[in-house]
């Protein structure tokens, strides 16, 4: 897949800088970035495999295999925004959404949290879902046994955190139901 070309750059972002003070009595600034939460979608498909999506990622300038993912809207519960989000993104909907694990990818520099969802009896209801992003008009999917993404971990080929972290708790979670 071919690098996108940069045409302009801005700098907009959710910038929080706090004067802290520690026991010790000194003080210094905190930079934290403000993100909304996020949810992870580990859609389980009748035959065990997960769906994964694929798509140009500009910022790190590769190509990567991850689960379905997005923001939560405001207003918008972890169910809901994982149901918008499999359906957008892959196209699918669950009859089950399960949230099954929770946490923060980077507590150091933001307050963001991720929630996972397990997506089980999934059907696909639209073969060409409405994507809300232009970059989201170039996902591909494809659907994987999970011992298979095991593997991809291990080989280093998946390096998208919240897809790692979704898919090895996953594999507990999973286990321990059957």
């Amino acid at each position: 897949m071919t690098q996108w070309k940069k045409i302009n750059t801005k700098i907009i972002a959710n910038f929080q800088i706090d004067e802290v003070e520690l026991p010790t009595g000194k003080r210094f600034d905190y930079l934290t970035v403000n993100y909304t939460p996020a949810v992870g979608i580990i859609p389980l498909t009748f035959d065990q495999k997960i769906i994964m999506v694929g798509q140009y990622r500009y910022p790190i300038s590769e190509y990567s295999w991850e689960i379905p993912c997005g923001s939560i809207e405001n207003g918008e519960s972890i169910e809901e925004c994982a149901r918008r989000e499999l359906l957008e993104e892959t196209g699918y909907e669950a009859k089950e959404i399960e949230l099954f694990a929770s946490f923060y990818p980077s507590n150091a520099s933001t307050n963001q949290e991720i929630h996972l969802c397990l997506a089980q009896e999934i059907i696909l209801k639209d073969r060409n879902p409405k994507r809300h992003e232009l970059a989201e008009e170039l996902l591909e999917l494809k659907q994987t046994k999970l011992d298979d993404l095991i593997q991809e971990i291990y080989n280093n080929k998946l390096k998208d955190s919240v897809t790692i972290i979704g898919i090895l708790l996953a594999l507990k979670h999973i286990k321990n139901k059957i």
